[in-house]
């Protein structure tokens, strides 16, 4: 699964074009924490019947989901740290 480890500091953005389960294996690793105030998280490699699933990883740990675009069964999300 992906991995945090060795990655210091805060970013306004952080993308990420992986698989869900991975996302939200990061997400709860502290990838919120990694995103300084009011920083973008993108999010793209998701299927759309784990969008649900992701957005929730994400609302737990202090993200807020912005925008959702869907290309066929794909998904990419946009989430804002608050």
């Amino acid at each position: 699964m992906g991995s945090l480890a060795g990655v210091d500091g805060t970013y306004d953005m952080v993308l990420a074009n992986i698989l869900a389960p991975i996302i939200i294996s990061m997400v709860e690793s502290g990838m919120a924490a990694r995103l300084r105030p009011e920083g973008v998280l993108i999010v793209s490699g998701i299927l759309i019947e784990q969008v649900d699933d992701v957005q929730a990883a994400m609302h737990r740990h202090g993200l807020t989901v912005i925008a959702l675009r869907q290309r066929e069964d794909w998904a990419v999300l946009i989430a804002k740290r608050g």
